[in-house]
């Protein structure tokens, strides 16, 4: 089965491979297809619906489509229907969906498992849990975030100061400065009140000040990557990797587990240079 992890306002694209399946001369039937989306709790057809039925397409034994939408919180199987082959036979795949807004995973259950060459599902929890700890090891170690999302970000310096410097980046865009109350606009007229720097600084320029404590100055903007940095993601796999068969030669193989202290003694010294590198290169920056 497949998991595939999103946030709501996220669209991915899916593709489920049915050439493992299909007899030898079998094809699926164009137009026979079908792919539906239901919540797993109470069974019902979410509105809006997760799945775009018009992005649904065949190509050879590959069906694929677009999951859209979608509850935070929210778990969805989907189910993918080859209808009647030339063979008269009909084939299913079923996908379990999860939507959570604050989903921050640099690898995937699926790319681990065929990583680790792991064909079923027993597993799938211990790997996930392996992937997020290993996801907020890397965050906590470069004091950054690196999936794109909206942000929201308080400041209360302990003098006033012009620039403040956003804790996510590449920064996208900003939406809203508050300081104090007040919400401040990037352009009144031809006036520029704040500008956004290249590195995620924002620095008012319109004669104001970002207030010192307890007054509170906060920031709401979009920013990571659109596609996290190969480098990035090698570095959880490495972690997950080392983690995940020092737990198989232990002869744990199938509790939850919450957080981990990550060591690099854990890895081996190539593995671990490459990951202290990584984080080296994507550490936040000190102004």
């Amino acid at each position: 089965m497949i998991n595939i992890f999103k946030q709501s306002g996220e669209t991915k694209t899916v593709s489920v491979d049915f050439s493992t399946v299909l007899a030898a001369g079998e094809t699926i039937t164009g137009g026979s297809v079908t792919v539906t989306g239901t919540e797993i709790v109470t069974g019902n057809t979410p509105s809006p619906t997760v799945v775009n039925a018009g992005s649904v397409s065949l190509s050879g034994d590959i069906v694929s489509f677009r999951v859209e939408n979608g509850a935070d919180t929210v778990a969805y199987k989907i189910t993918v229907n080859t209808g009647a082959t030339n063979l008269l036979n009909k084939h299913e795949e079923d996908i379990i969906l999860i939507v959570n807004d604050d989903l921050s995973i640099l690898y995937t259950v699926d790319e681990l498992k065929r990583s680790l060459s792991i064909t079923d599902t027993s597993k799938d929890i211990l790997l996930f849990d392996l992937i997020q700890a290993a996801t907020d090891y890397m965050e906590k170690a470069t004091s950054r975030a690196f999936v794109f999302k909206t942000y929201v970000e308080d400041f209360q310096p302990e003098e006033k100061v012009k620039t403040v410097v956003l804790s996510h980046f590449p920064v996208s865009s900003v939406s809203s400065v508050v300081v104090d109350g007040t919400t401040v606009d990037a352009v009144t007229g031809t006036l520029d009140n704040y500008i956004v720097g290249n590195e995620g600084s924002v620095e008012r320029v319109d004669g104001g000040m970002f207030p010192k404590r307890p007054y509170k100055s906060t920031i709401t903007y979009k920013a990571g990557f659109d596609y996290v940095p190969e480098d990035v993601r090698n570095s959880v796999r490495k972690i997950v990797t080392g983690e995940y068969v020092k737990r198989q030669k232990q002869g744990i193989s199938s509790e939850q587990i919450g957080s981990y202290r990550v060591s690099f003694r854990d890895l081996d010294a190539d593995q671990g240079v490459m990951v202290a590198d990584t984080i080296s290169r994507y550490k936040k920056r000190v102004f």
